[in-house]
């Protein structure tokens, strides 16, 4: 530590909730209640969504920008306003919260288990709701204390863009950050255009129009999703002809979730999708039935042609998915061997965004000659603090899933999937740094474990599947709480608190994963034509591929020749990402999910992201509106989907 000065460092291990509430700026109750019950709406999206489609929405943005508004107004009843550190805290407890429903695997291993596999796999399981919250609480933590592990090292002085982290940083400071300037206050804009509103009182326009977007699309998405219920014909509307529609499922869902989901991602990732749907509905479906190899329905899951066109994506996820966890861990390894250390200062991706104000200047100059570490980083003590609760996690995971699968998932198996998660999850936090992608996928896990576990053993396919959900656990949970403590990082936030809010949303979140989850499964057909849970059949897809079950007749070639493309083309966009053609290849990953997916799904979501480029051409500052719109819509659907369950229920 240089002479003169100083370094913020709280008191570890990790301080009393007491000593953070004096604050008054880190920890509040106000803040994690307020992130908990944002983080209701993010987990019951995750279960809906993931259950319908396979995907998922961590929605860090939504979630600060949602606990930013539910404070907006105290300032005019002299409540002491929303602290910055507090935003933080909001987005914590709500990342926690929401994403437990991708770490337990209520869109994928778990509805497997339930509905997909069969008696010749081991299967099919019936869990009890306690069985589902034990396993659930099983997997709620080992992720936490992991990246927890890894906060000073590799995302406290990483340098690299996390633009994700930085975006939702940037957004955070526009909201918080003001400097006085004549008459107006000067809100800093790190994009370096000022926004300004008047000192008396009056509101920023911008978030007045925000804050109306968001209700407006939100009703709207909620008032069509309740609709929905009583004209179902809404979700297949038949735009290519009744023939088309009935005998090669393209029709459009008008689902507001969906749209909006495209709206925030862009029209890039649905046109990608769009090529996985026009392939593998509109090409390889009818081929395959004029060639014999399938001969139920086309929609139907062991006898149609979507049971073949399944192993078509799964090569393309998985060729896709193997190639950029490779491309990653060997650049990790180049970057630490090969590469001469850059010298240790802070840079722009260093600097707490909250500082970059004139006020600030003095301190920023303080800095240009200190050691690149944040203001808040956890000391040795509470370093060996997290190792113990990590290892207590991992206890926890043993005994919870003895108690749900018994003996055929031995202890031994269960660290060892974690061990290799380890890996995965450092090599998840490299992807989302670099590039905002998480790949949350359990290749390597399966891969082993289908060399270890005999293929004469009964149960092999259910410890491929179970094995493989702890190990992605625990790697799609680091990847999120990196990029909570990197976001935090970026707005001087105390990773003390974070982890309050992280622990405190996670065991929340098992209870109203599990909850939804059931309501979901028990109230709806499952698979049926609103959860038709595509993920829970690539999984069993990917473990039967590599368990030597068999492939269906013609599959082989085709699955090889796609797997063999989506790889080359995985390491072009890698090998090339600054060129101009980079964005006209296909993502892998995007092409299996318009494939595994019906086509009504790929053509609502391509509908919104037209749309999101379409404003964006009309108007150039509309990033904050078209969030607001699309995280509207998905959370409006969600809130109509209760409302669903609610009148089901009711017999209405």
């Amino acid at each position: 530590m240089e002479a003169g000065v100083e370094y913020r460092s709280l008191p570890s291990p990790i301080p009393s909730l007491h000593t953070l509430r004096r604050s008054g700026t880190q920890f509040s109750i106000r803040a994690l209640v307020a992130g908990l019950f944002v983080g209701v709406l993010v987990n019951i999206s995750n279960t809906y969504y993931g259950l319908q489609a396979g995907i998922y929405f961590q929605m860090p943005m939504i979630s600060g920008l949602l606990g930013y508004l539910l404070f907006k107004g105290s300032e005019r009843l002299s409540i002491v306003p929303l602290s910055p550190g507090e935003n933080v805290l909001i987005i914590s407890a709500a990342t926690a919260t929401g994403c437990m429903p991708v770490a337990a695997h209520f869109g994928g291993i778990i509805p497997a288990l339930e509905f997909v596999i069969g008696p010749q796999d081991g299967g099919p399981y019936h869990f009890s709701f306690g069985q589902l919250l034990i396993w659930a609480f099983s997997l709620a933590f080992f992720g936490i204390f992991f990246a927890a592990i890894l906060h000073n090292g590799l995302i406290q002085r990483d340098r690299s863009p996390w633009p994700g982290a930085k975006a939702t940083a940037q957004m955070l400071t526009v909201m918080h950050e003001t400097t006085k300037h004549g008459d107006n206050e000067v809100i800093a804009n790190p994009t370096g255009q000022d926004q300004y509103r008047n000192v008396s009182g009056a509101p920023n326009r911008q978030w007045q129009k925000v804050v109306s977007v968001l209700l407006r699309f939100g009703g709207g998405s909620f008032l069509l999703t309740t609709a929905t219920h009583f004209l179902p014909s809404l979700r297949t509307i038949p735009i290519f002809g009744m023939r088309a529609a009935q005998n090669w499922l393209w029709d459009f869902d008008l689902s507001a979730g969906f749209i909006g989901g495209g709206i925030i991602t862009g029209p890039v990732i649905p046109l990608h999708m769009l090529c996985g749907t026009i392939v593998g509905w509109a090409i390889l479906s009818p081929l395959i039935m004029s060639k014999g190899w399938v001969h139920g329905p086309v929609d139907d899951w062991e006898t149609g042609s979507r049971s073949w066109i399944i192993w078509i994506s799964t090569s393309a996820l998985v060729a896709d998915a193997a190639v950029n966890l490779l491309w990653f861990v060997l650049e990790s390894l180049r970057k630490h061997i090969l590469d001469s250390p850059v010298e240790d200062r802070p840079d722009d991706s260093q600097t707490p965004l909250l500082h970059n104000s004139s006020r600030d200047a003095p301190r920023r100059r303080q800095r240009e000659h200190l050691p690149a570490t944040l203001l808040y980083g956890f000391k040795r003590q509470t370093r060996l603090l997290l190792v113990a609760m990590f290892v207590l996690s991992i206890i926890i995971c043993v005994i919870g899933v003895r108690l749900v699968f018994g003996s055929i998932i031995g202890p031994h198996l269960v660290v060892l999937g974690i061990a290799l998660a380890l890996p995965m999850a450092v090599a998840g936090i490299r992807a989302l740094a670099e590039c905002d992608w998480n790949p949350q996928n359990g290749l390597v896990s399966q891969l082993v474990f289908a060399t270890l576990v005999s293929r004469a053993n009964p149960n092999a396919l259910v410890i491929n599947l179970v094995t493989a959900g702890i190990a992605s656990a625990c790697a799609s949970q680091s990847g999120d709480i990196a990029f909570d403590f990197k976001l935090g990082s970026f707005l001087d936030a105390n990773p003390d608190a974070q982890i309050y809010g992280h622990i405190a949303g996670s065991i929340f979140g098992t209870f109203v994963a599990t909850v939804s989850y059931r309501l979901y499964t028990s109230s709806y057909e499952v698979p049926g034509p609103v959860f038709q849970i595509p993920g829970s059949y690539i999984s069993v897809s990917t473990a039967r591929l590599i368990l030597g079950k068999g492939l269906p007749e013609g599959v082989p070639m085709f699955a090889l020749a796609f797997g063999g493309w989506f790889a080359i083309s995985a390491f072009l966009k890698l090998r090339f990402s600054d060129r101009w053609w980079n964005n006209v290849l296909p993502s892998g990953t995007a092409f299996a999910i318009g494939m595994a997916n019906v086509p009504s799904f790929t053509l609502s979501r391509l509908v919104g992201g037209i749309a999101c480029w379409a404003y964006s051409r009309w108007n150039a500052r509309s990033g904050n509106i078209t969030i607001a719109s699309g995280a509207g819509m998905i959370l409006g659907e969600t809130i109509g989907s209760i409302a669903d369950l609610c009148l089901t229920a009711v017999g209405v």
